[in-house]
């Protein structure tokens, strides 16, 4: 049996834009870093371990942002209807939504994965409020599930905003951009709003526009890689001991918003770099061709189309170890971080290899 018979849930679109597929797949292996940083992060002193942590934390943050930004691209500029794109889109989401999200809870009852949230298993009430947060991904049950209902939320806005763009100019997306812009600036410095209300303005909907723009703009300044490969370095490095200070000060873990200007800049200079080291013809044979023919591009491919599934699924076995007192605080982070995220996010992907050749449960993989 061919390699990609293995990797692929059936067939798949020739219309795929690759350099997007490989971003998606870093993005997803991104995600699962941040989730294991994390433990070192809120459970440990600020110390060089914890520094090391806050490295790998404040660089996999760029996931997110990354993620709404590829379906900005994706979603935006096409011809669909309301119905028809609310009702695909939606089934995509929820059904593998649900079904991990009833495999979390069981096991939270099992195991107690919570950290400190326990229901009263004497009280109705308190048991289906704990399901209830379980899904909503309320802090201290299951925090990852918050992505889902963002994504939602900008999903049912998306045929709005797309007829929007479909009869803009390319200067209107640019206005929109620089005011949301703006309102990262009041994010990052707390700035009052003054007298005028800019929270329409704010939030991922912003970063849906920003793919759609980058992905569409071609000029020298948008491809010097160079350029944005410092800019990467360099916002990276002032998040990181932004973090670091405000933790110091506060004693305890003090993150940054998605919307930061130093998160902004992250993941405007990798989205670019992603998308130029696919276009520009002087690197594409060299780098480009060896990840985008063969077996590597279909491992990629294969690791972006099930995204999704992996982002729902790879904490239980993070949790099962948490739940044996693994100390992950006390470990080495320069090392145990990749190397945990590394096993974590490959168990993830393999599950859903296996789920894929399943008919029953081959919907709850989140294909895409």
């Amino acid at each position: 049996m061919q390699l990609k018979n293995i990797l692929l849930p059936g067939k798949v679109s020739s219309k795929r834009i690759f350099y997007l597929d490989f971003l998606k797949a870093f993005a997803i292996f991104l995600v699962v870093v941040g989730h294991v940083s994390a433990e070192t992060l809120i459970h440990s002193s600020v110390n060089i371990n914890w520094l090391f942590a806050d490295f790998y934390s404040t660089f996999a943050k760029i996931s997110i942002p990354i993620f709404i930004m590829i379906s900005g691209t994706l979603l935006l500029n096409r011809d669909y209807n309301f119905k028809g794109f609310i009702e695909k889109r939606f089934s995509r989401i929820l059904i593998p939504f649900l079904f991990w999200g009833s495999i979390y809870v069981i096991f939270s009852f099992v195991f107690g994965f919570t950290e400190g949230k326990v229901p009263d298993y004497n009280s109705v009430t308190s048991i289906v409020s704990f399901i209830i947060n379980m899904f909503l991904g309320r802090p201290g049950y299951l925090n990852h599930f918050w992505f889902v209902w963002m994504i939602l939320s900008v999903y049912l806005i998306t045929p709005i905003i797309n007829k929007w763009i479909k009869n803009s100019s390319f200067d209107e997306v640019k206005y929109f951009l620089i005011i949301w812009l703006v309102t990262c600036v009041f994010t990052t410095f707390k700035l009052p709003y003054v007298n005028i209300d800019l929270r329409y303005f704010a939030g991922p909907l912003g970063y849906f526009i920003l793919g759609y723009y980058l992905h569409n703009t071609k000029t020298k300044l948008s491809q010097n890689n160079y350029l944005w490969t410092a800019v990467l370095i360099i916002s990276t490095i002032l998040k990181v001991f932004m973090i670091y200070n405000n933790s110091l000060i506060a004693g305890s873990f003090q993150g940054i918003d998605y919307y930061d200007l130093t998160t902004v800049f992250q993941a405007i200079s990798l989205f670019l770099i992603f998308k130029n080291i696919n276009f520009n013809s002087n690197t594409r044979k060299n780098i480009t061709t060896y990840f985008s023919e063969g077996k590597s591009a279909n491992i990629i491919l294969s690791i972006s189309i099930f995204s999704f599934g992996i982002y729902l699924s790879h904490l239980l076995l993070f949790k099962l170890l948490w739940v044996m007192n693994v100390d992950f605080a006390s470990m080495n982070a320069l090392v145990s971080i990749p190397i945990l995220s590394l096993i974590l996010f490959l168990v993830a992907w393999v599950a859903m290899l296996v789920l894929s050749k399943i008919p029953f449960f081959k919907k709850f993989t989140g294909a895409i």
